[in-house]
Parts: structure tokens; C-alpha cells; sequence
């Protein structure tokens, strides 16, 4: 099979790598989500607009929280932070953030 594995130890230690590039534009990352989540949520949103608050409350809490390099796996972290994870080969592995960021490792 030539689909890419990786084992869950790798996967911990990229995510990781992961969070501390993204927390490096942490500043400005939360800065534009809030200002994003202000414009759209100014209004009684609906239902699905009410989950999707909620997933950007979610991120920016966990972005709050963590203001220092980070230096092993958090599961929390981890469900609060990343959208999903997309492996092209061992060499390219993609972080997409729940605001949409996407970091290479």
C-alpha cells in the first residue's frame, strides 16, 4: 500500500511543531478572529451559525490559554485547535486550524 502512516507517537510530536509555529502569529491570528467572529455573530444567529460561534469561542479559548511554547501532546488542546490533519507523504503533513490556518510540517 503507498498511503502514507504515520504511528500516533509522530502524529503527537508534528502537532506539537504545529502549535508552536501557529502560536508564533498567535497575536495576530486572535486578533482577526475576534474581529471576525464580532462582524458575523452581531446578530441573533441561527442555529448553525450558533455551532460555528461556538467552534470559534472554542479555538480562541484554547489559543488563550496556551501562551507559552509548548512542549508535549494535550488531547484538549488538540480537539479545541485542529479541524483535521491531511498526510500527502512523510516530508508534507498539514495542520488545518479551526480558523481555517493551515501549517506545514
Amino acid at each position: 500500500c503507498k498511503t502514507p502512516h504515520l504511528d500516533e507517537e509522530t502524529l503527537k510530536a508534528l502537532f506539537v511543531k504545529a502549535v508552536n509555529l501557529l502560536f508564533t502569529e498567535r497575536e495576530e491570528v486572535f486578533a482577526v478572529l475576534q474581529e471576525v467572529k464580532d462582524r458575523l455573530f452581531d446578530f441573533r444567529p441561527s442555529e448553525e451559525e450558533q455551532l460555528r460561534q461556538k467552534r470559534i469561542e472554542t479555538y480562541l479559548s484554547g489559543m488563550k490559554e496556551h501562551d507559552c511554547i509548548v512542549t508535549k501532546f494535550d488531547e484538549e488542546q488538540w480537539y479545541s485547535l485542529v479541524d483535521h490533519v491531511t498526510v500527502f507523504h512523510r516530508e508534507d503533513i498539514r495542520f488545518t486550524f479551526r480558523d481555517g490556518t493551515e501549517i506545514r510540517v
